[in-house]
Parts: C-alpha cells; sequence; structure tokens
C-alpha cells in the first residue's frame, strides 16, 4: 500500500488505511470498489497501475552516517516544552541505496526532549536539548539517528547558502558545531515545519522497495469497482509489505502530484536565548 501510494502520489499520508485506499481508487479507476476486502482491493490497484511490473522487498545496508532532511511535526518552544516531551518529525527527502528506496519522503521519526532552560539574568541563554532517535524505514524498522558531525555540517552549509536572516537568525559558531543547533532569541521557538538534518547511527541491514519486472499477484479484476458510501472496516491489521521507489510515473493518472526541568528568571528583560539540538 505505501509503495502503490508513494508511487501515484510521491508522498505516504498519514491517515487510516480506509481512507488512503479510497483516495487511490478514485485516482486511478474514477471510484471507489466495492467489492473485496482490502488485500483484494490493494491487488487491483496494483495491477492497473504496475501491468507487467511489480515493487518487491530487497534487503541492503543503509550506511551510518547517511544525512537526510526533516521537518518538525510540533512546535518546539522553550517556554512550554518540557524534558520528556516526544517530538515527532517527517523525513522530507527520498533515501535510497543503489536504487533501492529505504526511506521515502513522509517517512516518520520521533525523538525526545532531554533538557530544557529558560533564559537567566544577565544575558544567559536557554535552551533546548532534542535527542533525534529513530526513524522508521519502509519496513516499518527502527533506524537509529542522531545529529552528527556530519549532518550539522549540513546545516552549517545551508545557512551559509541562504543567509542567517532567511532562517530565523540561525547561527552555528564553534560552540553549536560542538553542542549542536543554535537559534539566538528571547526564547526558543522553533515552529512545526522547520527543516533540519540528521544522520543515521550506525550501519543498518534493512529492506527497502525495488521495482521488479513481473506482474503482480494475479486476481479477478472482473471486480466492477462501484462508489460506495460505506467501508468495510474489518480488516484492519494488515501487514503492508509494500512501500514506494523514486521510479518514473505511469500515465495512468494524470496531474496528479500534486536532565530535569531548569528555570532561573523568566523576566521579558532577558535578551538571548539558545536552542541546542542535539543527540551525542
Amino acid at each position: 500500500m505505501n509503495a502503490l501510494e508513494y508511487y501515484l502520489t510521491d508522498q505516504i499520508k498519514q491517515a487510516a488505511l480506509t481512507e488512503r485506499l479510497d483516495d487511490l481508487d478514485v485516482m486511478v479507476l474514477g471510484k471507489k470498489q466495492n467489492n473485496g476486502g482490502l488485500i483484494q482491493r490493494i491487488n487491483v490497484l496494483e495491477k492497473a497501475v504496475y501491468g507487467d511490473n511489480h515493487y518487491e522487498l530487497t534487503t541492503v545496508t543503509l550506511p551510518e552516517k547517511t544525512v537526510f532532511k526533516i521537518s518538525l511535526n510540533e512546535d518546539i518552544s522553550s517556554k512550554i516544552n518540557r524534558v520528556g516531551d516526544p517530538v515527532h518529525f517527517t523525513v522530507e527527502e527520498d533515501v535510497l541505496v543503489d536504487n533501492v528506496l529505504v526511506l521515502p519522503r513522509g517517512a516518520q521519526g520521533s525523538g525526545v526532549v532531554t533538557k530544557v532552560t529558560r533564559p537567566k539574568f544577565f544575558g544567559r541563554s536557554g535552551f533546548v536539548d532534542i535527542s533525534f532517535d529513530q526513524v522508521f524505514s519502509i519496513d516499518e524498522e527502527a533506524i537509529p539517528t542522531v545529529l552528527g558531525p556530519e549532518a550539522k555540517e549540513k546545516l552549517k552549509m545551508q545557512a551559509a547558502a541562504i543567509g542567517a536572516s532567511a532562517i530565523g537568525a540561525l547561527a552555528l559558531g564553534p560552540i553549536g558545531l560542538v553542542g549542536g543547533l543554535f537559534v539566538k532569541g528571547k526564547d526558543v521557538e522553533m515552529p512545526a515545519g522547520t527543516e533540519l538534518y540528521i544522520q543515521t547511527r550506525e550501519d543498518v541491514v534493512t529492506k527497502g522497495m525495488e521495482m521488479k519486472p513481473g506482474a503482480p499477484l494475479d486476481v479477478d479484476i472482473t471486480i466492477a469497482p462501484v462508489v460506495s458510501k460505506t467501508i468495510d472496516d474489518t480488516e484492519k491489521d494488515i501487514k503492508e509489505d509494500n512501500s514506494s521507489v523514486d521510479e518514473p510515473k505511469n500515465n495512468i493518472v494524470k496531474d496528479v502530484k500534486n536532565d530535569s526541568m531548569e528555570e532561573t528568571s523568566t523576566s521579558d528583560d532577558d535578551t538571548a536565548s539558545v536552542v541546542i539540538v542535539r543527540n551525542e
């Protein structure tokens, strides 16, 4: 299902399986399928889209220090966040190994806030310390991640390329390169959508998706796709072994692309704060 959705839309939605499947039905067939269970409906779509090809899980080694872009799913702020708060993020670019897609754009990851300090008197800065722990592969395997030296260098290069003012006064000084990412201000404010770079912590043997010749599983394609106002939601525990790969799109669809909390003074007179995003 993941592979099919990514192939057609270039993303994997964070929504219920039935809702995602309904959308693909309309996109490919013009209306929702009424007959058959979820697996059978997916097979009908695969046969219509892939024709004489199919996606296959392939074992690969995702190397240590593979750097990729992510974006925060929620706001992070030294005013409201506390130690232990979960942090969620989205992968913003495909990560491939020899043309095998391991982390598709839209894959999810998680971390945790490990330390928070509010600004103090005499210009002493506050910070938020975040550990970016893992991202989930196309095979739903947890891949250990970290904000390591290579990712920090990528952030530094991005800051130099577009200008600090364009990314909210981003500052990557000598301390920043050791400790993490610094954003100056009265308080740490990192809105949802803020883009960062992280990297894999170690070599990981995992599975990715690769396009292979040969038709997908044969199904009875005489099933008539018709509009349905209700969906059979009883089949919910289906293993989604399919995912996605960066291949040319089939012409069947057109125009579809779319550490505890440290607090001292919280006075508004404090002039500087620092957010440290690190995973050492």
